[in-house]
């Protein structure tokens, strides 16, 4: 699962996948069956995908590995060659939880120069801020907020044209 996986033997593994990934892509998307057997027969099994894998699932594992087998838990120094009981605690972890590395699974936006995504996603229009003068106010005047209406406009009106203390 980690064969003594290195720095470079983890870079050299990703530097195949993307290659995988490539290749993929190179399938017009109008053959899903072709692209989807690509995936499952050629990019799912091969040896470097497996590793990558194998290593991000333990990275993402040790951020939620059970406190009854933190003696299992593998520390920076064996990181790169986990005991078997540890292998068994992130296959579990694994699993439950079903990690998804998105530097895995789109290698081409994450990893490649000048990559990244195309589209950029935002609040609907409806999703407005409104400004909140209580709130706003209340940490220049911790009695603000129990000011009547007319008190309140008046202090929040000194404040604004006295110029805020800006700390």
């Amino acid at each position: 699962m980690f064969p003594g996986t290195s720095d470079e033997e983890l870079k050299a593994a990703i530097a195949r996948v993307r290659r995988l990934y490539r290749d993929l892509r190179a399938v017009p998307a109008g053959l899903p069956q072709e692209r989807a057997r690509i995936w499952r027969e050629r990019i799912q099994k091969d040896p470097a995908m497996v590793q990558v894998r194998a290593a991000f699932d333990l990275w993402c594992a040790l951020w939620f590995w059970p406190l009854n087998q933190l003696s299992e838990a593998p520390g920076p120094r064996t990181l790169h060659a986990p005991s078997e009981a540890a292998k068994a605690v992130v296959k579990t972890v694994r699993d439950r939880l079903r990690f998804f590395h998105w530097k895995l699974e789109f290698p081409d936006v994450f990893t490649e120069l000048g990559a990244g995504f195309d589209a950029v996603v935002g609040n609907p229009p409806w999703e407005i801020q409104k400004p909140n003068s209580k709130e706003f106010f209340s940490n220049h005047d911790p009695l603000y907020r129990a000011y009547g209406k007319q008190e309140a406009l008046a202090v929040s009106a000194a404040a604004i044209s006295g110029g805020l203390n800006r700390e």
